[in-house]
């Protein structure tokens, strides 16, 4: 008989004891006796330790560990990952209180941070609609980058541009590169630049300590609300120049 899949997850960058230690108390709050069975599970990555769960309903729960947890690790991030079809989230709690969602597919996010929870059922995006995805830091090392992604290093091509250290993959989309190398290196500003070719769409992303910071279009979506350049450019090919990107990369010719 096959699992059932999983509902939501809690994630620390760091190991999961703190997760695990809350997670037996509260569960010994609510059943004194040990008369129901424990919901949460641990799970480790090169970076990240994690908790998560199977069974539905459980969403208060994690509500209670991620306050408990995000109050005694002050400014650190504490995810919230929920998996619902209808109800996907990712959340953000510092400080004990939740300060952000994010618009971040969780199966992807969880990927990114080194969990292998979940069948690989996507297909690459680069084979699919002339999709095309880089990620920049901004003033670090090559070294700086490749600890920061750990284990999901490996597929990427790590390299030195004008504007920082330049990641991508050949042949493939990233997963969520940009976002583990924004909580991996908190005082770096990281860039991820997509474009989709069919669509006509460029966007730049800015990160920092996995929240992002700013967000610029091409061509505008919301131009009250977003970046008005990017190092000074505002055109697709001038920011990828003022980057150091080669436009092939993005899938111009």
């Amino acid at each position: 008989m096959s699992e059932e899949p999983i509902c939501c997850m809690i994630i620390v960058p760091s190991s999961p004891a703190l997760l695990e230690t809350i997670a037996d108390r509260e569960h010994a709050k609510r059943f004194p006796h040990g008369d129901h069975p424990h919901l949460w599970v641990s799970a480790r990555s090169a970076g990240h330790g994690a908790l998560f769960t199977r069974e539905p309903g459980s969403e208060g729960t994690d509500w209670t560990i991620a306050e408990i947890a995000s109050r005694e690790l002050d400014d650190t991030p504490v995810f919230t990952v929920w998996f619902d079809d209808e109800r996907a989230q990712v959340a953000v709690w510092r400080c004990g209180q939740q300060v952000e969602v994010l618009d971040r597919d969780p199966v992807e996010l969880v990927r990114g941070l080194g969990f292998d929870l979940f069948p690989s059922e996507r297909a690459p995006l680069w084979n699919r609609g002339g999709y095309h995805e880089v990620a920049i830091v901004e003033g670090a090392s090559v070294d700086d980058v490749r600890a920061a992604l750990g284990d999901a290093a490996a597929p990427c091509v790590v390299e030195q541009v004008r504007s920082g250290i330049l990641v991508y993959r050949a042949g493939s989309d990233l997963a969520d590169e940009p976002f583990t190398l924004s909580v991996g290196l908190p005082e770096r500003r990281v860039y991820s630049v997509t474009h989709d070719d069919e669509a006509h769409e460029f966007m730049v992303r800015v990160m920092r300590d996995g929240v992002e910071v700013g967000r610029f279009n091409h061509p505008a979506v919301d131009p009250a609300h977003e970046l008005p350049d990017v190092l000074g450019a505002r055109s697709p090919r001038a920011i990828l120049a003022a980057l150091g990107v080669a436009p092939e990369l993005l899938g111009y010719r």
